[in-house]
């Protein structure tokens, strides 16, 4: 008796988990548009760039505002293409905005989001304006199998505000020159509750 019950608790068990990764992967399915309260959001596959890969994963997608200013465009000075690979350093960095990034993110998600989300990886890229440092773009890539593609929509775009908000960078002469500045941040689902920096 003891046998089966244990043998239907498993079964229960997967039978939960399964329906919850097929709900992540059915909400975050590439060319689904998502609306919410004040944002509306496109989730689109990897896309190459010159033959660089920037998502390397076939079940990895991208979720992006649709009022993004800089997406698909090239980093410029001018008329020039900035190099994608070794370009030059365009802001200065001392940690600091990683360690906002690291807050918000602990903030924001709620601890069965981040059990969902722990041994899983997530990366935002951020677009930043040349003349004051603000963040313009965000986008969030992470795969659709793993934990963070079941946080809702909703909490994205509040890291998305936050990240707006709160991270500043200090955009020296070569940064003031382009159209936009890019960073990125990869965040690993084992950081929540460690103390960064």
């Amino acid at each position: 008796m003891r046998t089966q019950i244990n043998k239907l608790y498993i079964i229960a068990l997967l039978a939960i988990f399964g329906i919850n990764g097929a709900m992540a992967q059915d909400l975050y399915r590439a060319g689904q548009t998502i609306k919410g309260n004040g944002f509306t959001y496109v989730v689109e596959e990897p896309w190459a760039e010159d033959g660089i890969t920037v998502v390397a994963f076939p079940d990895d997608v991208r979720l992006r505002n649709i009022n993004n200013k800089f997406t698909g465009a090239r980093q410029k000075a001018g008329n020039v293409l900035v190099p994608i690979i070794n370009a030059p350093k365009s802001y200065n960095s001392d940690g600091d905005a990683f360690k906002k990034f690291h807050n918000i993110i602990n903030s924001v998600l709620s601890n069965i989001d981040k059990q969902n989300a722990k041994g899983s990886t997530l990366f935002i890229d951020v677009h930043i304006n040349s003349q004051t440092g603000k963040i313009d773009d965000v986008e969030f890539r992470f795969n659709i199998n793993d934990g963070f593609a079941k946080i809702a929509p909703e909490k994205y775009y509040q890291i998305e505000t936050q990240l707006k908000q709160q991270v500043t960078y200090s955009i020296n002469s070569v940064g003031r020159a382009y159209n936009y500045n890019y960073d990125f941040w990869e965040y690993l689902g084992v950081w929540f509750g460690k103390t960064i920096y």
